[in-house]
């Protein structure tokens, strides 16, 4: 339930920016953004605006079962689907690698557990970020399907599909 009205806030949020003729390009000034992401996985992230349309995200978190992931993601902002006077909604898509040790259920789609071992893989974020015009602050909702691998430790090797869906609050400075 709660997965499906996080994909329902970010496909209409995004949807402005997606579908309209000519959107806004979003020309992000360069500025730096620490928060927390809070869903699965569960963390803190530093976000980069690197100036214009692209950001870079690295994150530190817990997901799925006992243990952390490491990742980052190449941030392309795609459009803006809505310019106020108290706040823009961006929405973007990105490609980032993540690495991480788990014991347990790597995550809902990747069959069978970790058993301790190392996990990796790779994802796509799709998300909307709501920019405060009047207070240093972001908000932000994305889904962000991959692919994961636990490599052949005491069981067999696993692979298969990883979905993350996040609620991010950050701090812009």
């Amino acid at each position: 339930m709660a997965l499906r009205a996080l994909l329902a806030f970010v496909l209409l949020a995004a949807s402005p920016a997606l579908g309209r003729e000519g959107s806004e390009q979003a020309a992000l000034p360069a500025r730096w953004g620490i928060g927390m992401l809070l869903g699965d996985p569960f963390g803190l992230s530093l976000k980069r605006y690197v100036g214009g349309p692209n950001a870079w995200d690295a994150y530190v978190a817990f997901a799925y079962g006992p243990g952390i992931r490491f990742g980052a993601d190449w941030l392309w902002i795609v459009g803006r689907g809505e310019q106020g006077r108290k706040f823009d909604v961006d929405a973007y898509v990105g490609l980032g690698p993540f690495i991480g040790t788990f014991q347990g259920q790597c995550g809902p789609w990747l069959a069978g557990g970790c058993n301790g071992g190392a996990y990796f893989g790779g994802r796509v974020p799709l998300g909307a970020e709501i920019l405060l015009r009047e207070a240093p602050l972001s908000l932000g909702a994305e889904i962000a399907p991959g692919f994961g691998v636990a490599p052949a430790g005491t069981d067999p090797a696993r692979a298969g599909l990883v979905l993350d869906f996040l609620f991010a609050v950050r701090y812009l400075f």
